[in-house]
């Protein structure tokens, strides 16, 4: 009986079988033996985890060729089992499968039973082959180790294009490669001789790592350059004894960096572009064992001196410090401080801990005689010395400035400018001065008496003027007269007469003593507000008081006026019996559209006359009408307030619109009486 236990899978004839078709099937044996060492592909399931790959027996397979390629799209690594299990067979597999996502391409496992297994990577071909071992059966790489044994005059292993070593390669003999070597994980060799000019590395870093030392020995002009992309950008040389490091790029700045903490830090620039000008980061320190003239920094600026830039709020410090009683002792400090809003200052202050000072003064001397020639003193509370190194300012005045010798005109606080000199000093009398020395006299005097005096030039009479900016052209005042300028405007003016003048320089009247014009333009915005906070007052919030009591014009206390002055509204006056009086202007010739009221009773009979008290005061019961009651009645006599509640008034006009409504209804009433009377006597027939 015929039988496929060989390992191409050929029938074998059994003794007496394939009688007339012997010849044939010895023809198919051949042919599939043929196809044993032919090439064969075989397309594997879009994106399959496994495939099989069983031989055929007695007929046509592609996975009987020495040569099988795998094709197919895979979304991973996929398990190709080749059987019969029992085959024993080399192949050489290709793995030519695609990506059908974007994270491939993957590898393909060769496999045969439960034994061991060959991963082939994408691209990649092996050498494999099966052992047969059955359900055990496992697949071998065949040139895991390969020995290729040469003669003398033949190569060991020639590789006409690229040789890619994924595990170790041991080479007893020499190594001769006329193309590239790439080696991704390093390369370990004990010497190395270059024949040639040039190290290149297309990609990754570069590391010599010795046990000795690294020796650079260049003998053209001792020149060690250094390049990026083949364009030189620094280099090292030699200059007769010198070692000259330079850069060679225009304006290429020299920058030193270290890590501080995590980050890179620069903590010296040589900015070439600022001909070599050194920017440290941070703090210089100098250390000298032997300097000359016992000077430890010395600059020769040449220009502008030296200029300290810091990025806080405290920058451009200089510090001095002493080594006294072997501890080293803060002196004092010159920095510049920022404070955020457009204001810088420069302060110069000694040391903040009180045992590191002596008093804390801070002297100026302009001359090497004794005291160091001190001529000015600031001393830890404040006070300035001019001229003396006593501080002695009167009670309670602290910090004061304290000018030695200022007995008189000769000496004193000088305020100066390209026109005029002015002094400050105390005279032999105990007055305090202000000297013109343009005109050699005084100007202004506090005496010993607390007098304050004043004599303007040209002036006989003293005065006093209040200027608070003098860039809007104000002139100096003459005469008597007491000026307050804010925001360079003049706001309130007292004559020589005792006049004031509040928001204008001249009386609204020739004979008013307090003249007051504002420029409110809505409600709430008077030009005056008076308010009496005091629980309990006999006089009230304001009281008038005038000589004549008088009937006429001349009793009005207040008066009020319409279109700036040209119209009299009315006023509030008194007379001799103790009456105020409310006058409200009614002159024919101030008033159109007159005529006759009508529906007068009606109103009077419409309103409620009511009694009250008011819950602001509690004052007694009061009589008089509801603002909302009359305002139904007689809307013209009314208000409403602009306040928080919108409060309802009557107005001034309903004193006298009222008693003319009042009497039109009185006439209305009495025309009714006499109609009733008429009627009564026609009844009696009289």
């Amino acid at each position: 009986m015929a039988t496929y236990v060989n390992d191409l899978r050929l029938k074998e004839i059994g003794t007496g079988e394939s009688s007339g078709t012997w010849g044939s099937e010895t023809n198919t044996n051949l042919e599939l033996i043929a196809e044993a060492f032919s090439f064969g592909t075989e397309a594997i399931t879009t994106n399959a985890d496994n495939h099989t790959t069983t031989i055929a027996d007695g007929s046509t397979d592609p996975g009987r060729s020495i040569y099988l390629k795998y094709t197919g799209a895979l979304d991973s690594a996929c398990t190709i089992t080749i059987g019969p299990n029992t085959v024993s067979k080399l192949w050489f597999i290709e793995n030519a499968t695609t990506d059908s996502g974007s994270s491939g391409p993957y590898n393909i496992v060769i496999s045969q039973g439960s034994g061991a297994n060959v991963t082939i990577p994408n691209g990649h071909v092996k050498a494999i082959y099966s052992d047969g071992a059955g359900s055990g059966a496992a697949m071998v790489d065949a040139f895991t180790d390969l020995n290729l044994a040469g003669t003398t005059t033949v190569d060991d292993l020639t590789v006409s294009d690229d040789l890619t070593v994924t595990d170790d390669a041991t080479i007893g003999g020499t190594l001769g490669v006329t193309g590239a070597v790439t080696a991704n994980a390093g390369v370990s060799i004990d010497n190395i001789t270059i024949d040639g000019t040039e190290i290149d590395l297309s990609s990754g870093d570069l590391s010599i790592d010795v046990a000795g030392n690294i020796q650079i020995d260049a003998d053209d002009n001792g020149e060690i350059r250094i390049l990026d992309g083949g364009t030189q950008y620094a280099q090292i040389k030699k200059d007769g004894n010198n070692a000259l490091f330079q850069s060679i790029v225009a304006d290429g700045d020299f920058i030193i960096q270290g890590i501080d903490g995590s980050s890179f830090v620069s903590a010296l620039t040589l900015d070439m572009s600022d001909a070599g000008s050194a920017y440290f980061n941070n703090k210089i320190g100098v250390k000298q064992t032997s300097p000359a003239n016992n000077v430890h920094i010395e600059i020769d600026a040449g220009g502008e001196g030296i200029l300290v830039k810091g990025t806080g709020d405290h920058s451009g410090l200089l510090q001095f410090n002493t080594n006294r009683s072997n501890s080293n002792r803060v002196l004092g400090q010159l920095l510049g401080t920022w404070n955020g809003t457009d204001v810088a200052d420069i302060q110069l202050k000694t040391a903040d801990d009180t045992t590191n000072k002596d008093n804390g003064q801070i002297t100026f001397s302009t001359s090497s005689a004794d005291n160091l020639g001190e001529k000015m003193r600031l001393d830890d509370v404040g006070n300035l010395m001019i001229g003396t190194t006593t501080a002695s300012p009167a009670d309670g005045v602290s910090p004061a400035v304290l000018i030695g010798d200022s007995s008189d005109s000769s000496s004193g606080l000088v305020l100066s400018n390209s026109s005029h000199n002015w002094l400050l000093y105390n005279d032999s009398d105990g007055d305090f001065n202000i000297y013109d020395s343009d005109n050699n006299a005084d100007r202004f005097t506090i005496n010993s008496s607390g007098q304050h005096l004043q004599t303007p030039l040209g002036v006989s009479v003293p005065s006093f003027s209040f200027i608070g900016d003098t860039d809007t052209g104000m002139t100096r005042p003459t005469g008597d007269t007491l000026q307050f300028v804010t925001g360079g405007s003049e706001a309130v003016r007292i004559n020589s007469s005792g006049r004031m003048f509040i928001g204008r320089t001249t009386a609204l009247q020739s004979d008013n003593m307090l003249s007051v014009e504002g420029s409110g333009t809505g409600a709430g915005n008077a030009i005056m507000d008076i308010r009496n906070t005091a629980s309990s007052d006999t006089c009230g919030c304001i009281a008038l008081s005038k000589a004549s009591t008088t009937t006429d014009s001349s009793a009005r206390f207040i008066w009020f006026f319409a279109n700036n002055f040209s119209t009299s509204m009315g006023a509030i006056g008194g007379n001799g019996a103790n009456n105020v009086q409310f006058v409200t202007a009614s002159d024919e010739r101030l008033k159109e559209n007159i005529k006759p009221l009508t529906g007068s009773l009606d109103k009077v009979l419409a309103l409620n006359p009511v009694s009250y008290t008011w819950k602001e005061s509690g004052e007694d019961i009061k009589a008089g009408f509801v603002a909302q009651e009359v305002e139904k009645i007689l809307p013209e006599y009314t208000a409403t307030e602009e306040d928080e509640m919108k409060t309802k008034s009557l107005t001034g006009g309903m004193t006298s619109g009222y008693i003319a409504v009042l009497t039109k209804a009185i006439q209305e009433q009495q025309e009714q009486i006499e109609f009733l009377k008429s009627e009564i006597k026609i009844l009696k027939g009289e």
